[in-house]
């Protein structure tokens, strides 16, 4: 796949995996995430990321090899140039964001994907509520600055650890409350949120039941 390798240097993101670096090889450079192939939840995530990675490759670095032994299971993606993205108010890459999450929810699932059903929130709320959060749209459900690469005309979102199908208002509705992390008032990130047509279009007492479900999430 890549020929000798002549260097490789860990990356500070990847701490979900058991191993990132960006390595200097005979056929170019590569970005390597690696996970032990036992089994687990670590292992999982990785043959989630490496089953959906042709279907996000329109947002997404493109995973150019992979390798799988006993002992490691390996992705070997494209090296992108870009920055992590700055999610505070009045911020350019806000809008960048609102994009990828646009562009996101035209993507068709997989079919590999459809038992992946977003199930986190459900013990936070009632049976009747949880099903307010089903649906078919392929969600990130990771969204942070950290895993939002912008680069010079073209951006990514990275780290597709464990993606999932769920209704569409998921993913905007997590970065609201990144948002407000970061010193927006609720008005302000759910104006921002407004720009995302899963929010725009979302049932309102769905959102609130999401609302709900994600403060008891947190306390």
């Amino acid at each position: 796949f890549t020929g000798k390798r002549t260097s490789a240097n860990r990356t500070e993101r990847g701490f979900g995996s058991d191993f990132t670096a960006v390595v200097e090889c005979e056929k170019g450079s590569f970005f390597i995430k690696a996970m032990r192939n036992r089994q687990g939840g670590r292992r999982s995530s990785i043959l989630r990321e490496r089953a959906i990675a042709s279907t996000v490759r329109p947002i997404a670095p493109a995973l150019v090899w992979e390798a799988e032994n006993d002992d490691w299971i390996v992705l070997g993606y494209e090296v992108v140039s870009g920055r992590r993205a700055d999610f505070t108010t009045g911020s350019p890459d806000l809008s960048v964001v609102a994009e990828l999450i646009n562009h996101l929810r035209t993507l068709p699932a997989p079919d590999v994907a459809r038992t992946w059903a977003e199930n986190r929130w459900d013990r936070f709320t009632e049976p009747e509520a949880a099903r307010l959060f089903r649906g078919g749209t392929l969600l990130h459900a990771d969204i942070h600055p950290s895993n939002v690469m912008v680069g010079d005309g073209r951006s990514w979102l990275v780290d597709w650890s464990w993606p999932t199908l769920g209704v569409a208002f998921i993913d905007p509705a997590c970065m609201v409350v990144q948002l407000i992390s970061t010193g927006h008032t609720p008005a302000q990130a759910e104006t921002w949120a407004g720009q995302c047509e899963g929010w725009a279009k979302a049932d309102p007492a769905a959102l609130d039941a999401f609302a709900r479900a994600t403060y008891r999430m947190w306390v």
